[in-house]
């Protein structure tokens, strides 16, 4: 299977087929097959090191199937630990806990976290959003050495972290707002993103088309699913429930690679990599951000791009099997680098060279300002500053002005209503 030339889109398919996948499902879902095989990672003597394993985040709005996403991959992966945020209490549900043990006299002992545990494999952390917090303090524990340094109770310890951190989430307001810049709606802090070798962003859009298909896929699941426990249905006779690749299958084939395969990298595939880095992906912040303070941007295109392109090629090398990583494998990891830095705004939407005639706010920081200017020292409802601002809904200026009452910079005297501070 791994000599195939479709490989890696047999396994793609293979992590969720119940799962319709639309645009963003198919990007998803050739990213996963690199964060399962990941690149091998590299310590050199003098301590330089290069993490292999990969990192991301899907953030959507509910019902977009991220679930049955997470245990797609959990049921592919040789190791996998595939917990809740919510039951983490703080950062220590991931690092390391100082507890008393009540059966050896109640002495101090250092109980390694989630990320230890989950060292050599992958770790998925679902509903993020309703997680700590302080999620920004393992950061070290993703990038670097991937190590916990831990000092608590008056022990101390370092634990290795190397694994694979996917995690997932919905908006801060459970629903993208569809009249503002994604960035400032996923709610994970921007130095934790910027670890990340991927951000998939999802929102739920009315499409007659789409939807017809997300339902019969879902409906068909179901019913083979139904006929396969309680009717006459043999396990190879499915549709929608296909999988190209056996779970024992896929498990045995991402240990082998992870285990015996690590592809050398040439220094002539780099040539390639920096031309399309340095005229196609960097324009990209000029195009969709960077002109309006990046706020369209989860993450800007930064030298970061390279390393995961490098490391994306490296484990579909390692998928095929393969001792060297070939242009092939570079092709394709630069073509789903860009997806994945370009799906998380609408060029159309969010392109700061756009204009919607002289009254129309083109920026969030236009907006806002636009907003408190119309807002003055008067109490006002939305509506009735959304009625003084061309182009802007009444939707729109209630979830601003509940983002500023929240950080103290607008008053609510009253509920739905609204004052400047003076």
């Amino acid at each position: 299977m791994a000599a195939r030339d479709d490989a890696v889109d047999l396994l793609a398919e293979s992590i969720a087929p119940a799962l319709y996948q639309t645009d963003a499902w198919e990007t998803a879902m050739e990213w996963a097959v690199a964060y399962l095989f990941a690149a091998p990672r590299i310590e050199l003597p003098d301590g330089t090191s290069f993490r292999g394993d990969i990192h991301g985040a899907i953030i959507s709005d509910y019902g977009m199937g991220k679930s049955m996403f997470s245990h797609g991959l959990e049921n592919l992966s040789p190791e996998c630990i595939r917990k809740s945020a919510t039951a983490l209490s703080s950062d220590v549900g991931l690092t390391a806990a100082a507890v008393q043990d009540d059966f050896a006299g109640g002495k101090w002992t250092l109980k390694p976290g989630i990320l230890v545990r989950g060292n050599g494999g992958h770790v998925i952390l679902d509903e993020i959003d309703k997680g700590p917090d302080d999620l920004e303090s393992i950061n070290d524990a993703l990038e670097g050495q991937q190590r916990v340094d831990v000092e608590k109770a008056g022990l101390s310890a370092e634990y290795n972290s190397r694994c694979g951190v996917l995690v997932m989430g919905n908006p801060t307001d459970g629903r993208f707002d569809p009249n503002q810049p994604v960035a400032p709606q996923i709610g994970v802090d921007s130095s934790l993103l910027s670890r990340f070798d991927g951000i998939v962003t999802m929102e739920d859009r009315a499409d007659e088309d789409i939807d017809a298909a997300i339902a019969e896929q879902m409906g068909k699941g179901y019913a083979e699913a139904n006929q396969l426990q309680f009717g006459d249905r043999e396990a190879d006779d499915l549709e929608a429930l296909d999988r190209p690749v056996d779970a024992a299958v896929a498990r045995a084939w991402i240990k082998e690679a992870r285990d015996n395969y690590q592809p050398a990298f040439a220094k002539s595939l780099v040539d390639e990599i920096k031309e399309w880095y340095a005229t196609e992906i960097r324009t990209m912040n000029e195009q969709f951000g960077n002109d309006v303070g990046g706020q369209d941007m989860p993450v800007p295109a930064t030298p970061r791009v390279v390393m995961w392109t490098i490391r994306f090629a490296t484990a579909f090398a390692r998928a095929r099997l393969k001792s060297e990583v070939t242009t092939e494998e570079v092709d394709r990891a630069m073509s789903l680098a860009r997806r994945l830095i370009g799906q998380n705004w609408d060029g159309d939407k969010f392109d700061p060279n756009m204009t919607h005639g002289d009254t129309t706010p083109e920026t969030q920081d236009e907006r806002i300002q636009r907003i408190l200017n119309t807002l003055g020292d008067d109490p006002k409802t939305p509506a009735e500053v959304a009625a003084e601002i061309a182009g802007v809904s009444e939707s729109t200026v209630e979830s601003e002005l509940e983002q500023l009452a929240t950080k103290g910079e607008v008053i609510r005297p009253q509920t739905g209503v609204y004052r400047a501070i003076n």
